[in-house]
């Protein structure tokens, strides 16, 4: 088995491809499966999956890594398997391990509670953090005529 890609890197939404290259070099024919670990399953499309090898003979084998566009989607290298099973005899394995580079990406959303304040009333934000990575934010409520905010700024770290 021979992977192209040393390492594959993706922008979560967007897919990555690279061709797996089997070859038999036994004299009977075999019947591969292949199989990726250390991603989630949905992720990973491989045309074909399951493939039989005449003795002698190659076959490429595309795969497509799909991260989806959401915090599940951690930034950051993730070490996955490549893995071969042969079905022949003591369905042997041949494996190679890669690096997922999975770029980083920032989506927040925040609300005021209540929207209008007066002075001496307690208002409430929230702070939604929806990208793959930790973020920190800066709250600084801007001063209007009267009203005077405690603390002045704040920051916070979300993952």
């Amino acid at each position: 088995m021979l992977v192209e890609a040393q390492s594959l890197a993706v922008n979560p939404g967007e897919s990555v491809s690279t061709t797996i290259m089997l070859d038999n070099k036994g004299v009977l024919d075999d019947r591969c499966q292949i199989k990726i670990t250390g991603i989630p399953e949905e992720w990973v499309a491989l045309s074909p999956s399951v493939t039989t090898l005449q003795p002698g003979s190659q076959q490429e084998v595309q795969l497509t890594i799909q991260p989806p566009l959401s915090p599940q989607s951690r930034a950051g290298r993730h070490s996955l398997a490549v893995q071969v099973i042969s079905e022949h005899g003591s369905k042997q394995i041949d494996q190679i391990r890669k690096v997922l580079i999975i770029a980083p990406y920032s989506q927040a959303t925040s609300t005021l509670w209540p929207q209008e304040i007066s002075t001496g009333q307690v208002s409430q934000m929230t702070i939604e953090n929806h990208g793959n990575t930790t973020e920190t934010f800066t709250i600084r409520p801007k001063p209007d005529g009267a009203l005077k905010f405690q603390p002045e700024e704040n920051r916070l770290k979300l993952n």
